[in-house]
C-alpha cells in the first residue's frame, strides 16, 4: 500500500518517522507533503530526517509552492492526484486544509484507504491551549532565558 505523510511541523515529523519506520514492510515509496515551502527547505537542511526519508524511500514536496492562490490549488490537487486512483494509508497531523480533507475521505470511501492521525502533542497536556500556559507549566512562571 502507498503511504503519504501529511508534514505539518518538524515535531509531528518526528513522531511519526518511528511509526512508518514500523509498517516499512506494509508501505512502499511514501511521499512526504510538507505544508509550504519553508518547511520544506528546513526539512531539506535536517540531515537525520533526510536521511530517515531515504531509508524508507520516500521523496519530499510540498503545498503552495507559488503565491498565486489558484495556481495553488491546481497544484495541490495534481500533489494528490493519487487518492484519486488507489488505496492509500495517510499519515497526518490534524491540518485545516479543504481539499486534504475531502481527498482522504473520498479515498476512505471509495478505495478503503487508511488514515492515521497523529495525536501525540509534544508539550504537557494542560499547557496545549496557548503558548502563555504552555511557560507556565514548562518554566514554573518564568520566562524562557531567565
Amino acid at each position: 500500500m502507498e503511504a503519504v505523510v501529511i508534514v505539518k511541523s518538524i515535531a509531528a515529523l518526528d513522531n511519526i518517522l518511528p511509526l512508518l519506520f514500523e509498517f516499512i514492510h506494509l508501505i512502499d515509496e511514501p511521499l512526504f507533503i510538507a505544508r509550504d515551502r519553508e518547511l520544506k527547505n528546513i526539512i531539506l537542511k535536517n540531515e537525520t530526517l533526510m536521511e530517515a526519508i531515504h531509508e524508507l524511500n520516500g521523496k519530499l514536496t510540498s503545498f503552495n509552492v507559488t503565491g498565486n492562490r489558484y495556481l495553488n490549488q491546481i497544484i495541490n490537487l495534481f500533489i494528490l492526484r493519487r487518492y484519486l486512483v488507489k488505496p492509500i494509508a495517510s499519515f497526518e497531523s490534524p491540518i485545516e486544509y479543504r481539499l486534504l480533507n475531502f481527498m482522504t475521505g473520498f479515498n476512505r470511501k471509495v478505495w478503503k484507504g487508511k488514515r492515521f492521525l497523529n495525536l501525540i502533542m509534544n508539550m504537557p497536556y494542560r499547557a496545549a491551549k496557548s503558548q502563555k500556559n504552555y511557560y507556565k507549566v514548562v518554566y514554573h512562571g518564568q520566562q524562557p532565558g531567565e
